[in-house]
Formats: C-alpha cells, structure tokens, sequence
C-alpha cells in the first residue's frame, strides 16, 4: 500500500494519507475541516485551491487524475 504526505499551502500542515486513489480521497473527506456537497465538489475544490496555489493545471474528473497531478505538483509526496 502507498504511502502519502499531503502538504497544507503554509507548509506547516501535514497528513498523512495511504491506499489507492480513491481511499486518499475519502480519507481527505473525512479529515478535512472543510465542508463538500459530494466526492466532486471535494474534487473541484482541491484542484481549485492546488491551481491558485502551485499555478499548476490540476485535473478533477476522476479520483485518479486528482491524486496523479496532486503528486506531479509537489502537494501530494509519496513517502518511500
């Protein structure tokens, strides 16, 4: 099982995260202080916030292209 570490945008924030794509976005769910409508409002929302943080394009169509391009932008770590 993967292992991740998402990083707040102060730097200071950290959780950690594991499982496949879908696992990571419920465990995001049930530890945000954040409230979503359903699992594509979250998605939205976090790919909103990750694009004005990083300036990256960051995909939410599926809980997979979320994770992927969480990772390639930095946000999202995989711990080894």
């Amino acid at each position: 099982m993967k292992k991740y570490t998402l990083h707040g945008w102060d730097g200071e924030h950290t959780l950690p995260l594991s499982g496949n794509p879908t696992q990571i976005i419920d465990q995001i769910t049930d530890k945000s202080e954040m409230a979503f409508r359903n699992r594509e409002d979250l998605r939205r929302t976090y790919a909103s916030m990750v694009s004005d943080w990083t300036g990256d394009s960051i995909r939410f169509g599926s809980d997979e292209e979320l994770i992927e391009d969480l990772v390639e932008s930095g946000v999202l770590k995989e711990q080894k």
